[in-house]
């Protein structure tokens, strides 16, 4: 098992802070953000950029592909939403087909995820919203939430549930329809005063739902850890990076193996049974102290900030700076 570069697709000129892959009938189309305050549509399998929106007057934050023709981008407390088909090759934001704006409109948006439809969002002040897209009306924020900034949320493949984490170092899973936690589970600090090392407070800059079926959620934290979250029990893996864990997915093409970006500089491989195979005795607050063997790791030469793969190409995505690295699992 091993990843091995195919190609990078260069055009941004700073940053590259978010990506989406395309699945299904989209695959082989890539979707990014920059600091550069433009978003880009990519054909992966040609390394042509097909489209570009330029002009926001922030960083991107977010991008998915939504609905069947949809592009969303987050810039500030805005989501904007176009349908590809009527994008010019360079496009400005204001050809929008609608905006979602956060409830307050004031925290800006971190992330985002799409299902159908739906897109949900997460902001900086810790807030969970939810938008049918087709649907003019204001999004469903809900009642309850993080304490502190909410970094990041994925929507269940198959299930109307959502997973977010944030920096009160909590993971939550929501139902949409009642707007309720069905679980939650936060980090704990881990204290050595003997150790060297500063080590962050376990952030949640990170997850994904695992493919089992117990709808565990796999988050990434700012400690290098991994931690795993179901409605049975939550455990960790401590140093699973050397330094926080900015992206992770379960590999759409081999979900059996999940992928981890640190900003140690490497993205790592995983079996997903080891990963969720809990390892934690009563008496041990949830940390395990046996981390799983990683089956691959490739050092990069600069911090990546995102993480995505395709479904049939086998392609797993991600940002080295200005350029998307195309990698391909063999």
């Amino acid at each position: 098992m091993s990843l091995k570069e195919v190609t990078r697709l260069h055009g941004h000129k700073a940053g590259v802070t978010c990506l989406a892959a395309g699945q299904d009938n989209r695959d082989g189309l890539v979707f990014s953000g920059s600091d550069d305050q433009s978003s880009r549509l990519w054909d992966a399998r040609s390394g042509r950029n097909v489209l570009e929106i330029a002009g926001f007057d922030g960083d991107i934050t977010g991008v998915d592909f939504v609905g069947e023709h949809g592009l969303a981008v987050a810039c500030g407390s805005v989501i904007y939403v176009y349908d590809r088909r009527s994008l010019e090759m360079k496009s400005n934001p204001q050809r929008a087909l609608t905006k979602i704006k956060s409830v307050d409109e004031k925290g800006e948006i971190q992330s985002i995820s799409t299902r159908g439809d739906f897109i949900a969002y997460v902001d900086e002040d810790g807030n969970i919203g939810v938008s049918d897209y087709t649907d003019a009306g204001d999004p469903t924020q809900f009642s309850e939430r993080h304490d502190g900034m909410a970094s990041c949320v994925c929507f269940h493949a198959e299930d109307l549930t959502v997973a977010t984490g944030g920096f009160d170092q909590c993971v939550r899973v929501w139902d949409i329809s009642s707007e309720k936690v069905i679980v939650s589970g936060c980090a704990q600090s881990v204290e050595d005063p003997s150790a060297v090392k500063i080590v962050n407070p376990p952030f949640v800059y990170t997850l994904d739902f695992a493919p089992d079926e117990h709808c565990t959620v796999v988050s990434g934290h700012a400690d290098g850890r991994l931690m795993c979250l179901n409605t049975e029990e939550c455990w960790s893996w401590p140093d699973c990076h050397s330094y926080s864990i900015s992206a992770l997915q379960f590999l759409r093409s081999a979900p059996n193996i999940l992928a981890t970006a640190g900003l140690d500089c490497a993205i790592r491989l995983w079996d997903v049974d080891a990963i969720l195979q809990s390892n934690v005795s009563s008496n041990e607050g949830g940390i395990s102290t046996f981390p799983p063997n990683a089956l691959f790791s490739y050092e990069l030469l600069s911090k990546p900030n995102a993480l995505v793969s395709s479904e049939h190409s086998g392609h797993v995505y991600l940002d080295q700076d200005n350029s998307i690295v195309l990698l391909a699992l063999q």
